[in-house]
């Protein structure tokens, strides 16, 4: 699994063939639909001052308070970061940074918008289309990932 599979990853968790991982993307007692509450969530649509958030209403949540995906239970809810104990994310594209900064996933930290030198080549820049990929040479293509809600720079 991939860096964007273990958070956002969170909700987007993509699904792989290994038995002992947990598909994130799959309906649970607290998220009976699963991503397809998010059907219809296209990665090339930007959602200024809004993330995607599957199990939170509307699939989705404002900004500031972002979404908390807690991957226990397969589902995100719309809370501030000081109160959110899972991987908060800020940021599902380019288009809730502002200007210089890139929208960035660490790990099980969650997506922040960060200067683009300290997104580095370990973490998943998150983008709408080839234009956001600013490295031309390693990251120029913005690609989706297994499910269509969400896309990176490879």
């Amino acid at each position: 699994m991939n860096r964007l599979g273990g958070l956002l990853l969170y909700p987007l968790a993509l699904a792989t063939a290994c038995a002992d991982r947990i598909d994130h993307t799959a309906p649970t007692e607290d998220n009976p639909l699963g991503l397809a509450a998010c059907e219809g969530t296209v990665w090339r649509n930007a959602s200024p001052g809004r993330v995607l958030c599957p199990g939170a209403d509307g699939c989705g949540c404002d900004l500031p308070a972002g979404c908390c995906y807690d991957s226990a239970e397969s589902k995100g809810t719309c809370t501030a970061a000081n109160a959110c104990a899972g991987a908060h994310v800020i940021c599902d594209g380019p288009e809730d940074c502002a200007a210089g900064l890139v929208c960035c996933v660490r790990d099980d930290i969650g997506a922040s918008c960060l200067p683009v030198d300290d997104c580095d080549l370990t973490m998943d820049l998150l983008c709408r289309d080839d234009a956001d990929c600013p490295d031309s040479i390693t990251r120029d293509t913005c690609e989706p990932a297994d499910i269509p809600a969400i896309a990176s720079c490879r």
